[in-house]
């Protein structure tokens, strides 16, 4: 991406100052704080996606964490998966609202180490957190992972297939406020672990959002209101308007 380029080779300034005293003006190299761009910028992202999922799941109550996946892709070409994704997921989201009434998600968009889109979601919905059979603290991965697999089969499964999916996915109930933690918890290790290695959708498409959620779930990235600023290129000319900064 341009703006990344632009970030990896410091070659744009960011200038700011108070809205109230525009003589008290700041340079700073520009930072894009892209999830795109692996390192400090990803990494400085996955931290500010964290709090604000965090801000959102703190609002509801009964919460799931599913995981879709596209089992059997190999062969196929992954743009077009990338580019059905999000096709996939407006039916599978639709059918969702229909069988189990109203719901609230929140979507993380990975890749897997061999390069496959696959989407973590937390599903805050009464009636799929009293399907899913509960998962006991202590099992190893296998035998969580199997129920993990019944839940899905049995609260998605066959509709997740039917959008397009594939028939391997996960739903885990998390249940009170040690679950809750123990949730969270996972969840910041897989935003900066994407962050810092190989699990960013760097081939997605251009514009691709990695983070979703219902419509004011989720607060949006802080601005701090009372500063202004303006990107400035390196032959000195302005790039954008002036603008909030993000902090």
């Amino acid at each position: 991406m341009h703006y990344t380029v632009k970030c990896q080779l410091s070659r744009w300034t960011l200038q700011t100052w108070p809205k109230e005293d525009p003589e008290k003006l700041t340079e700073s190299p520009y930072r894009c704080r892209s999830w795109r761009h692996t390192g400090e910028c990803a990494e400085w992202r996955a931290r500010n996606d964290y709090a604000r999922i965090v801000a959102g799941m703190a609002t509801r109550d009964y919460w799931c964490h599913v995981v879709l996946t596209y089992h059997n892709w190999q062969g196929r070409d992954v743009q077009v998966l990338w580019r059905q994704s999000l096709g996939n997921w407006a039916r599978l989201r639709k059918r969702i609202g229909r069988i189990y009434g109203e719901y609230k998600y929140i979507q993380t968009w990975e890749v897997t180490r061999k390069g496959c889109p696959h989407c973590h979601m937390a599903v805050s919905c009464q009636r799929m957190h009293e399907l899913c059979e509960r998962i006991p603290q202590g099992l190893d991965k296998p035998a969580r992972d199997a129920i993990g697999q019944h839940n899905f089969v049995t609260v998605m499964g066959e509709h997740a297939q039917a959008c397009g999916f594939g028939e391997r996915g996960y739903i885990e109930a998390i249940w009170g406020q040690e679950g809750f933690v123990r949730y969270l918890e996972k969840l910041k290790r897989e935003l900066t672990m994407a962050a810092s290695k190989s699990q960013l959708p760097l081939e997605a498409p251009r514009h691709f959002r990695r983070i979703r959620a219902s419509v004011r779930l989720i607060p949006p990235p802080h601005k701090d209101e009372r500063i202004t600023g303006h990107l400035v290129d390196e032959a000195g000319e302005i790039v954008t308007k002036r603008k909030a900064v993000t902090s």
